[in-house]
């Protein structure tokens, strides 16, 4: 019978504090809002798939167009994820209500760096009309929301350290 007990496992990382209502309200009420910016990419990558279906004619020769627009996308993940601590490196002393507009302010950026891809993807598609470079632009749209997408546990640690540790409970 002692084979059947489970034991309790251990976590490698430090069990973060609950989130506080006030905190979660203003992330919901944030994605609410960025959600109609988040569906663009879903019509641009139809967009993407229709200019590809209906014109198959000689693509454009722009191989130096297309590698920029390619480079840039990458180039804003990769700065996206650069920026994403940026509200750590500022000072704290803020109210919460200020520390909740730079949380939001900041969020909408990454959200931007993370939609770059995919307006980067339309012109390459539209330059290559390759069906390549829409899964490589697809690619970099989402490895972009997956590491740019601000968490609701990062707003609480962001809003934590810009208000000094002060954020309601």
């Amino acid at each position: 019978m002692g084979l059947l007990r489970r034991t309790p496992t251990k976590t490698l990382r430090a069990e973060a504090p609950p989130v506080s209502a006030d905190v979660r309200r203003g992330y919901v009420a944030w994605v609410r809002s960025a959600l109609p910016l988040a569906a663009i990419s879903l019509v641009a990558i139809a967009v993407q798939q229709a200019l590809i279906v209906t014109d198959p004619g000689p693509a454009p020769e722009a191989p130096q167009l297309r590698g920029m627009l390619i480079a840039l996308a990458a180039g804003s993940v990769i700065f996206g994820r650069a920026f994403k601590t940026r509200p750590l490196q500022l000072p704290p002393g803020l109210t919460f209500a200020q520390a909740v507009r730079q949380s939001r302010s900041a969020s909408y950026t990454l959200l931007g760096f993370a939609l770059a891809p995919v307006v980067m993807g339309v012109l390459v598609v539209l330059i290559s009309r390759s069906v390549v470079d829409l899964y490589l632009m697809l690619a970099f749209t989402l490895l972009g929301f997956v590491v740019l997408f601000p968490r609701v546990e990062q707003w609480d640690a962001w809003i934590r350290h810009l208000t000094g540790g002060g954020a309601p409970r």
